[in-house]
Formats: structure tokens, sequence, C-alpha cells
């Protein structure tokens, strides 16, 4: 069994990857199949995938991925669900921390950031808001745990431009900045 680049993948499968933690790993529509182990080689120009059957190399070869895809914790709790057309994430995002609140969640478009991306505190509260056009993050605005926002950031092409505003735990402005291409004007 292997898959290569630019085909989409016969079977279902789970996908340890090496790089990250022992603790995780993903799998194509929950399907799973015994005794496959992939290691994934992110230093090489394209995706790299070594297929082994827990014993020796199998197949080698690049992964397209397409659909949903899930990556678990070690305890079986869900951790990252994202979607993939054609290689590149494409659709909703989803990240929950181990004990299964939501921690992220927002939306690609053919591999970039878009729209709306919201970032929660363990306890529910939203702890960031970031809006992203064609990829380029626009707006940052970062909560307190009490619900509170703290600070409101406008960007251009990734720089600081216009107001940047700064708020006390009880909502109260505290400082207003100006920036014009990322620099300090005021």
């Amino acid at each position: 069994m292997g898959f290569f680049k630019k085909k989409k993948p016969k079977t279902e499968f789970i996908l340890f990857e090496t790089e990250q933690s022992e603790d995780s790993f993903l799998s194509r529509d929950r399907e799973v199949q015994k005794g496959l182990h992939i290691e994934k080689y992110p230093d090489l120009e394209d995706e790299t995938y070594k297929y082994t059957d827990w014993g020796g190399v199998k197949k080698q070869g690049f992964l397209l991925k397409s659909g949903t895809w899930e990556e678990f914790y070690k305890n079986g709790q869900l951790r990252v669900q994202e979607n993939f057309k054609e290689g590149k994430k494409h659709g909703p995002f989803k990240l929950y921390f181990e004990t299964g609140e939501l921690h992220q969640r927002g939306d690609y478009k053919e591999g970039k950031q878009i729209g709306l991306w919201e970032t929660f505190y363990k306890s529910g509260v939203l702890q960031e808001k970031n809006v992203f056009k064609k990829g380029t993050l626009c707006e940052l605005k970062y909560f307190y745990k009490n619900g509170k926002l703290e600070r409101d950031i406008t960007l251009k092409n990734g720089f600081r431009e216009g107001p940047t505003t700064y708020f006390d735990e009880e909502g109260n402005l505290t400082l207003t900045e100006e920036y014009k291409d990322g620099e300090l004007i005021n």
C-alpha cells in the first residue's frame, strides 16, 4: 500500500506524524488499518512519507491529502479536524483542547486562512479574534479571561495601520496608538 503525488488515497488509514508528538495521530474518515505507520519528513521540498508495517519500509511516495482529516490525542479525544482539497487546507478547521473543549476555529481557502478565526480559553471564553482577507491578517482582537476586550489592532499588508487600542480588565480604554505602515506615529 502506498500513495503517490497527485493521486488520492485508495484506502483509509491512520497517519502517525513523527515530527509532532507520540501522543497524536491522524485518521481519514475514522477508518483504521492496523499495523501501518507513516513517517513524515517535512524538511524535504515536497511532503515525503515513508510507509512501514512496524517492521520495515514497504513504500515511499508523496501523500496528497483530500477530504476531512482528524488528529486525536493519545486518550482518544479529537485534537484537530481539518479539510483538504488537492493537498491544500480548504474548508473548516477546528482545534480542541485535550479535554474536548474547542480551542480554535476558522476556515481555509486553497491553503490560506480566510475570514474570521477565533481562539478560546479552556473555559469557552473568547481569547482572540482574527480576520483574514486572502490569507493576510487584517484585524486582531485580544480578550481577557473575563471576556472584556484587551487590545484591538488593525493591520494592512501585515503591518499595523491606523489605531491600536488598549483596555483594562474592566473594559476602560487605557491607551490609543496610531500606526502608519507599521510605524508608531504618535
